[in-house]
């Protein structure tokens, strides 16, 4: 597991849609409007109105996590951990997406403009 590079803008995430949520057997991708998408393939957690659910091991993957609640909702704040391997994203509509890293297996991939973290 690598931190997020500190040339990798995660601000640049805010105030865009979430324009598709697509699933595979091997992993869930957030693509925000055409500026990034984020493949998760580990541990994440989702807050959804007053209910927050963690999802530890999601491969083979099986089943919404409510993601879909994310589709056409625009990015409201980014927050990263103080060793830039955990994210956190906010959505207008009140919604929460926690990314964790992981220190063995690789738990999400985030593509900003171009480039490229593995974490």
């Amino acid at each position: 597991m690598l931190p997020i590079p500190h040339d990798i803008d995660v601000n640049s995430l805010r105030e865009h849609k979430v324009t598709e949520v697509c699933y595979t057997s091997q992993g869930i991708t957030l693509y925000f409007d055409e500026v990034a998408y984020i493949t998760i393939n580990g541990f994440f957690a989702f807050r959804h109105g007053k209910q927050r659910h963690e999802y530890y091991k999601i491969t083979p993957v099986n089943g919404d996590y409510g993601l879909l609640n994310l589709l056409d909702v625009e990015v409201s704040e980014v927050y990263l951990s103080n060793n830039r391997d955990s994210m956190a994203i906010e959505f207008t509509n009140g919604n929460r997406l926690e990314l964790m890293g992981h220190k063995i297996e690789d738990s999400y991939t985030l593509h900003i403009n171009d480039r490229e973290a593995v974490v």
